[in-house]
C-alpha cells in the first residue's frame, strides 16, 4: 500500500493547479491578441465591404482582401499612419508591437525588416 504525506499530496495539487491556470491564461490572452488585431487593426484600417475573414485561431488569422496588396485596401485617411509604422521608425530603438503602429514588420531598411522577422527566443 501506498502512502503519500498530507504535504506531498497538497504541493502536487498545487502544482496541477499552477499548470493549469497557466495554459488557460496563454490561450486567453492569445485570444485577447487576436481579437485586437481584428478590431484594431483590420476593421479600423479596411473598409468592411473589401475584405472577409475566414477563420481565426488563438496563432493564425485567415482573411480575404478585395485588392491585389493590403496597402490597396487600406482606408484612403488612414493610408499614411499605415505606411508612418511601417517606415516611419527607422530607427535603432528597440520598437515592441502596439496597438497603434506596429502590427506589421518595418520596411524601412534591411536591417530592420530582419530584426522585425525574427523568430522569438533566438
Amino acid at each position: 500500500m501506498l502512502i503519500i504525506s498530507s504535504n506531498a499530496f497538497l504541493k502536487s495539487i498545487k502544482l496541477i493547479f499552477l499548470l493549469y491556470f497557466s495554459g488557460f491564461f496563454i490561450l486567453q490572452y492569445a485570444k485577447l491578441r487576436m481579437l485586437s488585431f481584428y478590431y484594431d487593426m483590420v476593421d479600423k484600417y479596411i473598409p468592411r465591404e473589401l475584405y472577409q475573414y475566414c477563420e481565426m485561431d488563438t496563432d493564425s488569422a485567415y482573411f480575404c482582401i478585395h485588392g491585389e496588396s493590403l496597402l490597396d485596401v487600406i482606408k484612403p485617411e488612414m493610408k499614411d499612419k499605415y505606411l508612418h509604422g511601417l517606415n516611419g521608425f527607422c530607427n535603432d530603438q528597440e520598437v515592441e508591437a502596439d496597438t497603434e503602429y506596429h502590427w506589421f514588420p518595418r520596411t524601412c531598411c534591411t536591417k530592420h525588416a530582419k530584426y522585425d522577422k525574427r523568430t522569438p527566443g533566438k
